[in-house]
């Protein structure tokens, strides 16, 4: 890897809002994601291993020392450029432990561009420049977890440098491996030398294998003491937890309490919470409660109403608008309405925060309102009118679906994702990554316990 390479950058979201998800016709994955981020602060859609806190603080220490080892310029740039390699070396062993097979509970970001690898690669070296996942500074390691562990206070905010907190937790690496910690200390500085190109199986009495074993993710959860660290730091009663990050030590102790009782489901969660099922919940905790079933509600009608116009005109491509307030006019979409009205109607927060989103909120607050009582007619009205502004907002100039007096015309075609039962939720809020994580750090169990 020459010392020359080029800095790469960050890959802008298509909005400045932060829409990901252009091709979500309401907007809903947006909207559901800055909800998600009033429910779990300080964590993404993304952050569901806590291993990976870890191994970025790690690899993000190594790499700096590295830089001032070599006289190199301790840019962000330099950083991660050599966190990328970084991360390829660490798949690798990992990849090496398993002979190739890494099995699901040990994926990582990437696993498909390592063992591709690893399988067209085989002998006693492996190449260190390989493909490990496109736009890998984008959408591995780093990209996904950065936001957060920037939120809880190990890297800094400045620049990629873990903060003296994430350094202890770097430090940590290889704590529970006594006197072998200088030796996988020594090989992982040899991997990251600059002009070493191909990684070799063994460095010493150390091998990429034995070096995988210690650094995959799964590890953390046979590592008590750390686990224990770590999930005191994101979720513990901690005097100086930031404001914004509050609520998440009584979400994490429902979210446990519930899922030893058997509910998976988000709705169950914050039925519970709203309901003080689990001890009693804080104003804070209830109005997020309430907040969540409300656009959940509310919005999983709106999607299964636009879903029933649509498939109505996938084969000639135009309707009235009569046709189309008949496709609409089903008992179990009344019912669900009337229910997410409620439940709209009984959060005293959820349009005021909606409206201050950046983008698509001011638009569902008035879908909601135009909607009103949910009538078949009012649903088709407030159904296309949040699709007409969703589209707007992304500065496109036409929607899927024009629209006349008496007639809708289909302009877009191969919307496929159906979503046909107006009382299971369209939004999960983050509540599979919450669980895996709070897996990892041992909060709940595979089987239902906690």
């Amino acid at each position: 890897m020459s010392l020359l390479t080029p800095p790469l950058y960050w890959t802008a979201p298509r909005l400045p809002s932060g829409d990901f998800s252009p091709e979500d016709p309401l907007a809903l994955d947006y909207i559901g994601q800055q909800v998600g981020n009033w429910i779990w602060p300080g964590f993404t859609s993304r952050t569901g291993r806590a291993g990976y806190y870890m191994m970025v603080c790690y690899g993000l220490k190594k790499v700096d020392e590295l830089l001032g080892r070599h006289g190199l310029a301790r840019t962000d740039d330099n950083r991660r450029v050599w966190f990328e390699r970084f991360e390829r070396i660490w798949a690798l062993a990992i990849c090496a432990h398993y002979g190739g097979h890494i099995p699901k509970h040990e994926a990582m970001r990437g696993k498909n561009g390592v063992t591709r690898m690893w399988r067209t690669h085989r002998g006693d070296t492996y190449p260190i420049a390989y493909t490990l996942i496109s736009r890998q500074l984008e959408l591995a390691g780093l990209g996904a977890y950065l936001t957060s562990l920037r939120a809880h206070g190990l890297v800094a905010k400045e620049t990629l440098k873990p903060t003296p907190i994430g350094a202890q937790l770097a430090a940590r690496m290889w704590s529970d491996d006594g006197h072998l910690d200088g030796e996988l200390e020594s090989f992982v500085d040899h991997l990251l030398e600059p002009g070493l190109e191909r990684a070799p199986t063994r460095h010493g009495r150390q091998t990429l294998a034995s070096l995988g074993r210690r650094c995959r993710l799964g590890r953390i959860t046979e590592r008590p003491e750390l686990r224990s660290k770590l999930d005191e730091h994101l979720f513990g009663e901690r005097r100086r937890r930031p404001k914004a990050l509050a609520v998440l030590p009584e979400m994490a102790r429902g979210h446990a309490a519930a899922w030893a009782e058997g509910v998976r489901d988000m709705e169950g969660l914050f039925t519970g919470l709203r309901d003080h099922r689990w001890g009693r919940s804080s104003k804070a905790l209830v109005h997020n409660a309430r907040a969540g079933i409300a656009l959940a509600r509310t919005a999983t009608v709106l999607r299964v109403a636009f879903d029933r116009i649509y498939r109505n005109l996938v084969e000639p491509y135009e309707l009235t608008v009569g046709r189309a307030v008949s496709a609409v006019s089903g008992d179990d979409l009344q019912d669900a309405w009337a229910g997410a009205r409620a439940a709209w109607d009984a959060s005293p927060t959820i349009s005021a925060r909606l409206v201050d989103l950046p983008v698509h909120g001011p638009a569902f607050v008035r879908a909601v309102r135009r909607a009103g009582a949910g009538t078949p007619a009012k649903l088709v009205e407030a159904t296309l009118g949040l699709h007409d502004e969703v589209e707007r907002n992304r500065g496109r100039s036409e929607s899927w679906i024009a629209r006349s007096p008496d007639r809708l015309v289909l302009q877009r075609t191969g919307w496929r994702s159906w979503h046909d039962d107006p009382h299971r939720w369209v939004l999960s809020y983050k509540h599979g990554t919450m669980s895996s994580l709070l897996m990892d750090l041992g909060r709940l169990q595979a089987g239902g316990s906690a």
